[in-house]
């Protein structure tokens, strides 16, 4: 039996890979937000810019908190994210989350995508490894063989 887990530098990598997934998609909600709420009857009237500066105040400090606690929340779940090897099965533990069991006699094939990161294919369903993993190689020579995509 052996537990394989991810590394800090992979933990680090994914928590800001999703931050900034976040970020964009607060741009683009005060973007459209900020273009329906100006361009609605075209009158630029006092009242509607301080409305605007207020909402677009409001939105940096509630970006600011949600940054936080977004990384704490992804850091908890990235440092609780474990592979289990026994000899007949390979188990994904992950806070929140059910375990995920995949026998190895139902693995299909596995899987590695083009960025790197691995698929193993079962009878059940699918399981995703990631590359940031601590000692991948180590793991994958306990797995069926990797195909590459």
């Amino acid at each position: 039996m052996a537990i394989y887990k991810m590394s800090p530098e992979g933990i680090e990598t994914q928590i800001q890979k999703t931050q900034k997934m976040v970020i964009v998609f607060i741009v683009v909600i005060v973007a459209i937000t900020s273009s329906i709420l100006i361009f609605k009857d075209r009158e630029y009237d006092q009242s509607r810019i301080v409305s605007l500066s207020i909402f677009g105040i409001l939105i940096v400090i509630l970006f600011f908190y949600m940054r936080n606690k977004i990384k704490k929340t992804l850091t908890s779940s990235f440092e609780s994210l474990e592979y289990e090897i026994t000899t007949n099965s390979i188990i994904r533990r992950l806070n929140n989350i059910g375990d995920l069991e995949i026998m190895m006699d139902d693995i299909k094939f596995i899987s590695k995508t083009k960025k790197g990161d691995y698929v193993i294919i079962s009878d059940k369903g699918k399981m995703a490894i990631s590359r940031h993993i601590e000692d991948l190689d180590n793991l994958l020579s306990k797995l069926p063989e990797v195909k590459d995509n």
